[in-house]
């Protein structure tokens, strides 16, 4: 169980790092907390319950991922800007894979 529990510490480590990172000083630190808050609401009771350590886990993981697409997305980084919103729509359903 040790192992176990080191390996989950090596992990929240390694989040807490990324999300200094990524998201502590990010211009879109807000709006992806909300997001994360608004994901991890639809967990139902499973969450409710978890581990306070796994729950900030998944909330940094989410913030994480947020953020660097806001950030990508912001910085171009899109091939297809709109497409993901049906701005572009493909014009067969081959095209539809992006």
């Amino acid at each position: 169980m040790a192992d176990k529990d080191s390996k989950i510490e090596a992990c929240a480590e390694a989040l807490t790092v990324m999300w200094d990172n990524e998201v502590g000083h990010s211009e879109h630190t807000r709006r992806a907390s909300e997001a994360a808050e608004n994901l991890m609401s639809g967990g139902g009771t499973d969450l409710l319950y978890a581990p306070a350590e796994i729950v900030r886990m998944l909330t940094q993981a989410i913030e994480i991922g947020y953020t660097t697409a806001l950030t990508d997305v912001g910085n171009g980084a899109h091939p297809n800007p709109g497409c993901s919103r049906g701005l572009n729509p493909p014009d067969s359903s081959s095209d539809l894979a992006m």
